[in-house]
Parts: structure tokens; C-alpha cells; sequence
């Protein structure tokens, strides 16, 4: 009990009691101090994991039908889901799947997962890079990259940055994905003549089924008429261009008779440019739940690493949230 004389007397009277109260107040300041999380804003984030196929070539309708709706089936039996809200355009289809509040993030998108994969058969065979992120696609990215390049050819500075810079990133504790902007890979183009393809009375779907069905394993291409644009599948690593012109369509004639075959970047879509000079940009985007600032930190240590580590490509960091 405290006596008249208050705290004064008490601190006078048991002095090593006074001492032990004050340690661990200190103590408890200490931990609170530690534990606490320095974040740009509340944790006030919902458990969002999406789901995005690619099928070249679909339509809208048929990537409803025949991959949206198949996702959308499968992931609605996970167990904790809120609501479920898919997209389809023409090539790619989205799912979103937001869960309850409470629900463990990862677990989340592991069951996500599992769903999906006993799904990918029910798939068309087209269907390529069925990918499960946990976080909203509407999420904008929280640090912009440039990747910028003096010796570098724009498909040799591309395949650095997807095979070299971008998993560096992506294995960041927290980051849900790196969108890349103004990359252009090694593709195989085929250029079709029409005058040429006329006087083989040939037309372009002939062309294009041969392609298709050719005897090669390639992971991107194009192939162009004044018409049509459609997609070329073939491994650039052991395919040549002289063997897709070797291709017999029709009779004796070869791919070679009516177009012009060659390998180089793919057509740029969208451009980058940073002080007048074209770059590839990099968007990181963070997982919900996750903090920004120990994101930036982290991402910021890779980038000091890899200029380092990579001679002919200079990393900038042109945006930070």
C-alpha cells in the first residue's frame, strides 16, 4: 500500500522495487519498439490471389467458355472464398478470388493452386501460362525499375531481364509480381507474300496450318499477312530459319517459296522511354499483406547487387511509393 507520503516516501522507502517497475516498463517500451511494423499505411489489405490464362489466338467468348469458366468452376470449391469475379478478353481471361477476412494468404494461393492444376487438363492445348498471384491485377506497381543497355541488342537486353533480373526480384519476400514494359523477344517472323501465295493458289490458312503442325518445339513467333496476324509456335535454341523455310505446305511447295523467314525481336507493343533513350521497364508489384517499405529496402539491395554482378546493363530505380 501507498502511505500518505505517496510515491516520493515509496521510492525512498523500497527503492529496489521502484527500480524493478521502472526496468520493466523499459523493457516493455523496448519490445513494443521491436515488434511494432513500419508500413507506408495500414494493414488493411484483403486476401486477393489471381488467377491469368493466356490462349493466343481466342476470342472472348471462347476463352469464357472454354478456360475462364473452367477456372472459375474449380476455384470456387476452396474452402474460405468471399467472392469470385472473372474477366475474359480476346487471348487472356482473369480470376479474381477474394477471401474472407482472417484467411492465411499462402495457404490460400496454395489451395488456388491445387485447384488449378486439376483443372489444366480440361484445358485447350494452347492454353499456355495459367499463373496463380497473390494479389489484385487491379494493384499498381510500388517501385518502377529501368534496364537500359549500351552493347545489348533490345531481344538480347530482353532475355537478360527475364532470365537474369527479374527472378532476383520476384524471390523478394512479398513481391507478387514484375510486370515488364517495352521488352521484345527473339521470335520467328514469318513475312508472307501475297502475290507469291496467290500464284501457288494457296491461302494464308494453309500456311498457318502447317506452321502449327510443324515438327518443332518453338515457344514464341508471329507470322504476318497483309490480313492476318497470327501466332508461330518454335524453340528459336534449335530451330533455324532455313528449316521453317524447308517446310513443305503444299506439293513441292515450301514455306521458303512464299514468305520470308527470319528470327529477330518481336513487334513492339508498348515503349519505354526514359530521358529519350528506350529502356525496359519493370513494375514490382507486392503481395497483399505485405509492406511496402520493407519491399523497397529489399528491392533496392537486389538492384545495387546486380549492377554490380552485370556488366552491359545498368538498373535505375525511377519511381519508389
Amino acid at each position: 500500500m501507498i502511505g500518505a507520503g505517496g510515491l516520493p516516501e515509496l521510492g525512498i522507502r523500497r527503492p529496489v522495487l521502484v527500480l524493478v517497475m521502472n526496468l520493466l516498463v523499459a523493457l516493455a517500451g523496448a519490445a513494443a519498439l521491436l515488434a511494432v511494423e513500419v508500413r507506408e499505411l495500414p494493414d488493411v489489405d484483403r486476401p486477393v490471389v489471381m488467377v491469368r490464362a493466356n490462349f493466343p489466338g481466342a476470342s472472348p467468348e471462347t476463352m469464357d467458355s472454354e478456360v475462364t469458366s473452367v477456372i472459375e468452376g474449380a476455384v470456387a470449391r476452396v474452402s474460405g472464398v468471399r467472392e469470385l469475379r472473372s474477366s475474359s478478353e480476346e487471348g487472356n481471361g482473369r480470376v479474381r478470388i477474394e477471401f474472407a477476412p482472417g484467411v492465411d494468404l499462402d495457404t490460400a494461393a496454395a489451395d488456388v493452386r491445387e485447384a488449378v492444376s486439376r483443372v489444366e487438363r480440361q484445358l485447350p492445348d494452347r492454353v499456355e501460362e495459367v499463373n496463380v498471384v497473390k494479389a489484385d491485377d487491379d494493384a499498381g506497381a510500388i517501385i518502377n525499375i529501368s534496364a537500359i543497355s549500351d552493347k545489348l541488342t533490345a531481344e538480347e537486353l530482353a532475355r537478360v531481364v527475364e532470365q537474369d533480373i527479374v527472378p532476383e526480384i520476384i524471390s523478394i519476400d512479398g513481391v507478387a509480381d514484375v510486370n515488364m514494359f517495352g521488352n521484345r523477344r527473339r521470335m520467328l517472323h514469318v513475312a508472307v507474300d501475297p502475290l507469291r501465295l496467290t500464284s501457288y493458289g494457296l491461302a494464308v490458312g494453309d500456311v498457318a496450318a502447317v506452321l502449327r503442325n510443324a515438327p518443332f518445339d518453338v515457344p514464341a513467333g508471329s507470322f504476318h499477312s497483309d490480313l492476318q496476324d497470327l501466332i508461330v509456335r518454335a524453340d528459336a535454341s534449335t530451330v533455324t530459319a532455313d528449316q521453317i523455310k524447308s517446310i513443305i505446305i503444299r506439293d513441292n511447295v515450301h514455306v521458303g517459296d512464299i514468305a520470308n523467314v527470319y528470327f529477330g525481336p518481336e513487334d513492339a507493343r508498348t515503349t519505354v522511354q526514359l530521358d529519350g533513350r528506350s529502356v525496359i521497364g519493370m513494375g514490382v508489384v507486392r503481395q497483399a499483406q505485405s509492406n511496402t517499405i520493407e519491399i523497397s529496402d529489399a528491392v533496392r539491395r537486389v538492384v545495387a547487387r546486380l549492377n554490380e554482378r552485370l556488366k552491359d546493363v545498368r538498373l535505375g530505380i525511377i519511381r519508389d511509393d
